[in-house]
């Protein structure tokens, strides 16, 4: 299966509340949750290359990584 843009939701078992990460469709990897399940770490299509997200349950934002110069996401993880 080729990789394709998708819609990523987090949703609450215990409630059934539901919350979309991202506004718009993502081609999205690698999504993996912190121990305390606050935030959910992963990479996403940006343009041509991925790059390392972080989402926050409690504000529902997610924001780019910085990484250190001359680093960058390899687009095989």
């Amino acid at each position: 299966v080729a990789p394709s843009a998708m819609e990523l939701w987090v949703i609450d078992t215990r409630t059934g509340d539901k919350k979309r990460v991202f506004a718009d469709r993502k081609e999205v990897r690698g999504a993996s949750w912190s121990p305390d399940g606050s935030k959910l770490a992963l990479l996403a299509r940006n343009g041509d290359r991925f790059e390392a997200m972080l989402w926050d349950r409690a504000t529902g934002a997610a924001a780019a990584l910085k990484l250190p110069p001359g680093k960058a996401v390899d687009d095989t993880a």
